[in-house]
């Protein structure tokens, strides 16, 4: 009695291999375009958060808080106001907190900052929690690896909004 093996073909092993090659780069593009997008909008409210912390920090206390980013060190710098200029001052105002981009968020820039005070680029707010900025609003734009932007808002007012997909 002859038995025939069953079984699958090269042929058919090769094409099941392709198949599952394209399906593979398929969704890998699609994952890390969600997760660069998932970092960014964890970058963008992480910064309207902590924008809110120093509005509501400058209300309550006597002195002028305010949040600062570095385009050198790519740092965002949370201090106090303490020489009264409306600007960061290294040396005299005091940090409360120093937030690393590029460590807490890979793959994250800032691309543009919209501010008329210095640090280079800073957000200070007063006791009322309306921004100093000149008489003017102020802005934050985030970019992913993927060219997603997110724009964080600072109204004259005080209020902060990020808009996606801006």
């Amino acid at each position: 009695m002859v038995r025939k093996i069953r079984g699958y073909t090269t042929l058919e092993l090769l094409i099941l291999i392709a198949i599952l090659a394209i399906l593979s780069a398929i969704f890998i593009r699609e994952y890390l375009i969600y997760t660069a997008r998932e970092r960014l909008k964890g970058a963008a409210n992480e910064i309207a958060s902590q924008l809110n912390w120093v509005k509501t920090k400058s209300m309550i206390s006597k002195n002028l808080y305010g949040i600062c980013y570095d385009n050198n060190t790519r740092q965002i710098l949370i201090f106090e106001e303490k020489n009264g200029d409306g600007n960061y001052t290294n040396g005299i105002d005091l940090i409360y907190k120093i937030i690393n981009i590029s460590e807490n968020w890979r793959g994250i820039e800032v691309v543009e900052i919209t501010s008329k005070l210095l640090c280079p680029q800073a957000f200070i707010f007063d006791r009322r929690g309306e921004l100093i900025s000149g008489g003017d609003s102020g802005s934050i734009v985030l970019i992913n690896a993927f060219g997603e932007k997110i724009k964080i808002s600072i109204s004259i007012l005080g209020r902060i909004s990020v808009q996606y997909g801006s």
